[in-house]
């Protein structure tokens, strides 16, 4: 009788425990409105986080690019002249002018002289995301702007006059974040920051 009560037991056991289970289970088959709304709104917040951050990069490396070309060009520009390299001609230059355009879409040319002749020699256009700013000595200057590099030592100078230092600000329009080089014509370094 024991053995009879102790199956009955277990069947119903087995009854209520499946009865139960299968209950919940289908009672939960699916997501609430709000877990739903908590789920798409935590996905959105994440992606805006996610695009910010890719705009912020890609800004950055669109002035880390423009920089980097301009140290480049103005470090090339000094090997030559202390090298005495030619520029594609017989002959070396005597100086190279480097003409820096300011403000939205700015570019800078590149000159070389020889015996007294002016040439062009490249002109270097920036996106249409950077503006730029010239600070000499400090102050902001306005306009167009020169630096002269003179053979045979290298010799700066900042729109005709030696031993300024020229601050070049690269800015993204879009983001606002700036990027510097600086030419110092007292030591003869190019710098950034």
């Amino acid at each position: 009788m024991l053995r009879k009560y102790e199956k009955n037991k277990r069947r119903i056991v087995h009854r209520f425990r499946t009865f139960v289970l299968f209950r919940n289970f289908a009672a939960n088959k699916g997501f609430t409105l709000l877990e739903m709304l908590i789920v798409v709104a935590v996905t959105a917040l994440l992606a805006a986080i996610i695009a910010l951050n890719f705009q912020n990069m890609r800004a950055s490396e669109e002035l880390n690019s423009a920089r980097l070309d301009f140290i480049s060009k103005m470090r090339e520009i000094q090997g030559n002249i202390l090298t005495g390299t030619n520029v594609g001609t017989a002959s070396t230059a005597d100086e190279y002018r480097v003409s820096i355009g300011q403000g939205i879409q700015p570019s800078y040319q590149i000159y070389y002289t020889i015996d007294g002749t002016e040439q062009p020699l490249e002109t270097i256009r920036l996106s249409q995301n950077i503006s730029t700013a010239i600070y000499v000595d400090g102050a902001l200057d306005s306009g167009s702007f020169d630096i002269r590099l003179i053979s045979p030592y290298g010799v700066i100078l900042a729109d005709n006059q030696q031993n300024r230092v020229v601050e070049f600000r690269l800015t993204h329009t879009r983001s606002n974040v700036t990027k510097r080089v600086i030419v110092d014509g007292i030591s003869g370094r190019i710098t950034t920051q």
